[in-house]
């Protein structure tokens, strides 16, 4: 497999830290400060997994999914959702889009990501832990927390998880597949003569059991010398008998 195009859509309330998990995944810096209000598409070509994979990354202001989020549903191959362990709004907007998801039904869960950014501020945190994974568990999508100012390394993990499930997800169905039917097929193939090897086997077997024609009318020619003999033999005793009286008849 080559070639993977794999559009990520990151998508987060105001102040969340999205475009700066965004960037800090790409070019390992971290930048504070972002427009919020307009969106962004970032193209990349990495390597992961061992396959080349060209990624786009848009960046979502949160409105467009109060209008209406379907379209960017239908654009996406994985979907990272960001709210700030601090902003309990944020919080709100990750369970309001992820219901969205599952109205519309056009992404598998397994390509979404519930992403907890800020987990540097625990003096400011409003939304613990546990909250963010009972809420990904209840929709079934993977879930980290992480720190875009501060902890690059797990921020790396989460988007790397997410991005080598779907290219494992892939290279499933377009190399395991074809695999699974050559198996079928030989091993279809590989009856098919067996059955024949057996019904060869069979016709051996009959014609070593069976005399052939040659043998058959040997056989026979010998029964036949064998009735006649016996034959000859009767008529000559009767012969002798009839004699035998005649003699004793004149005497």
């Amino acid at each position: 497999m080559s070639g993977l195009v794999i559009k990520l859509a990151i998508i987060g309330g105001k102040n969340s830290g999205k475009s700066a998990l965004a960037v800090r995944f790409l070019t390992r810096r971290f930048i504070g400060e972002y427009d919020s209000n307009s969106d962004v598409c970032i193209k990349r070509n990495i390597k992961l997994a061992g396959e080349s994979v060209e990624l786009h990354i848009k960046d979502t202001a949160g409105s467009v999914w109060l209008k209406g989020p379907a379209a960017l549903i239908g654009w996406s191959s994985v979907i990272v959702i960001v709210y700030s362990v601090t902003d309990t709004r944020s919080f709100s907007l990750a369970k309001y889009i992820l219901n969205k998801i599952n109205i519309c039904k056009k992404i598998d869960k397994s390509s979404i990501l519930l992403l907890g950014n800020k987990n540097d501020l625990a003096h400011l945190r409003e939304i613990s832990l546990n909250q963010g994974i009972k809420l990904a568990q209840k929709h079934g999508t993977h879930f980290a927390e992480t720190s875009a100012a501060n902890d690059y390394e797990s921020v790396d993990k989460a988007f790397k998880k997410l991005l080598f499930m779907k290219i494992f997800a892939v290279s499933k169905i377009q190399t395991i597949e074809p695999i699974s039917f050559t198996r079928k097929f030989s091993l279809n193939t590989s009856d098919l003569s067996k059955k024949k090897k057996s019904k060869c086997l069979r016709r051996i077997s009959v014609s070593s059991n069976c005399p052939s024609q040659e043998s058959i009318s040997s056989s026979s020619n010998n029964e036949d010398v064998k009735t006649l003999n016996k034959t000859s033999l009767c008529k000559q005793n009767k012969l002798i008998s009839v004699k035998s009286k005649k003699v004793k008849s004149f005497h």
